[in-house]
């Protein structure tokens, strides 16, 4: 990622603090003023899909259904919302362990696809789906 003034909204920062009992860490967000504390893989995807739905972006091709309780409302698409986070804040943040960029490109098919950024910057790998997120996150 290049160091501006700008941070993509459809990006995260990855933090990974600490790989002892799953993955832990926080990761930061352009559509979401706090920090994103996580303990496990699968609560940081819950987490960031939840920061997608309520801002719209990046829109998601499907719409979810429930059992069980109400599903917190989604906003509709209504184009690529402004930044809540500075991209400053965003780009100073680093893990203990490992900082990634991660650009979802899109969420078709119930799914998230993308490619990781190391902290220079560079693409290092692309994903298709959560389950290719996380095999490149823990190896």
């Amino acid at each position: 990622m290049k160091k501006s003034n700008q941070y993509p909204r459809n990006a995260i920062r990855i933090c990974i603090d600490y790989y002892e009992q799953g993955l832990t860490g926080r990761a930061f967000s352009p559509l979401c003023a706090n920090e994103i504390n996580y303990s496990g893989i699968q609560e940081l995807l819950l987490k960031i899909d939840d920061i997608f739905d309520r801002a719209g972006y990046p829109q998601a091709f499907h719409e979810r259904r429930t059992f069980w309780g109400v599903m917190k409302t989604k906003k509709k698409y209504g184009g690529i919302p402004l930044p809540i986070r500075e991209a400053a804040n965003i780009l100073e943040k680093r893990g203990k362990i490992q900082t990634y960029d991660i650009m979802i490109t899109s969420r078709r098919n119930a799914s998230w696809q993308g490619f990781f950024l190391n902290e220079s910057g560079e693409r290092i790998k692309s994903f298709m789906g959560e389950r290719g997120l996380v095999e490149c996150l823990t190896k």
